[in-house]
């Protein structure tokens, strides 16, 4: 299991694909303005908000699943001779993912407030801003949010690769096409007006240099997370399958605890 799935810090505004114009760096002198930073990272802020990881992770876990049935098969067997095995196993990761995807949440937020600073002028974030953040507008990208299938992320986590901007893009890409499936025409309108406005084809043209930094942050494991969620995955296992086969779970247990794959549980 490779942490790196679990650090989709997308936050993602799902834009139709509309063209773009090209976006102009900001000068210096207004970059310079504390105003600037400001309305950069209240953008950041309502594009990348906290509330959204549980939706993402809980994404995540869906397809990491999905992903571990097609590219695992000696884990399938495993879920077959222990059934509830791989639910036993998502309900140990969440927590752990949670808690990395928290704390990877703030260096993300920073840096799409610095792709912000150096791409919009502080009017145009601001404006951007007030429209992304009206509650009609905030439930439909919760939902299109949470249509995201993240088999291609979860494809280059599971073949230990790192995830690409492409895989990144073509999971979204996939949730923004079932996310326009559900549009009401009022919605539709709403949305199309926005991101064919100046300010709208803007954000649109910054998409690609998004999409990078959404994989670098998917890439991206706090320290010592990748030993956390190894350890929660085995003691998981071995809970579970201890359930039905006490003994089988102890002598794996003694053994991964001899390997030191496994810390020794307190006496």
């Amino acid at each position: 299991m490779n942490l790196r799935v679990s650090m989709l810090a997308l936050g993602l505004v799902l834009t139709p694909a509309l063209a773009a114009t090209p976006a102009l760096a900001q000068s210096a002198a207004e970059i310079a303005e504390p105003a600037h930073k400001t309305a950069a990272d209240r953008l950041a802020n309502i594009v990348a908000p906290d509330s959204d990881v549980p939706i993402l992770v809980d994404g995540v876990l869906k397809s990491l699943i999905s992903g571990m049935v097609k590219a695992e098969p000696e884990m399938v067997e495993f879920d077959a001779a222990f059934p509830g095995l791989f639910d036993a196993m998502k309900t140990a990761w969440r927590p752990v993912l949670l808690k990395a995807a928290y704390q990877s949440r703030p260096l993300y937020r920073a840096d799409l407030s610095q792709l912000y600073q150096n791409n919009l002028t502080t009017a145009e974030m601001n404006e951007a801003a007030d429209f992304l953040s009206q509650p009609d507008i905030q439930r439909f990208f919760v939902a299109a949010k949470s249509k995201v299938d993240f088999s291609a992320t979860v494809a280059d986590a599971l073949a230990e690769r790192d995830v690409s901007t492409e895989s990144v893009r073509s999971d979204v890409g996939r949730a923004g096409t079932a996310a326009a499936a559900d549009l009401s025409p009022e919605m539709e309108q709403k949305l199309t007006a926005f991101f064919g406005s100046p300010v709208g084809r803007k954000l649109v043209a910054l998409n690609s240099k998004k999409a990078a930094l959404d994989a670098k942050w998917v890439n991206y494991s706090p320290p010592g997370a990748e030993q956390e969620i190894e350890q929660a995955t085995l003691e998981a296992m071995l809970t579970h399958i201890a359930k039905t086969d006490p003994k089988l779970a102890a002598a794996m247990r003694k053994k991964l605890e001899s390997d030191g794959d496994l810390k020794k549980q307190k006496r």
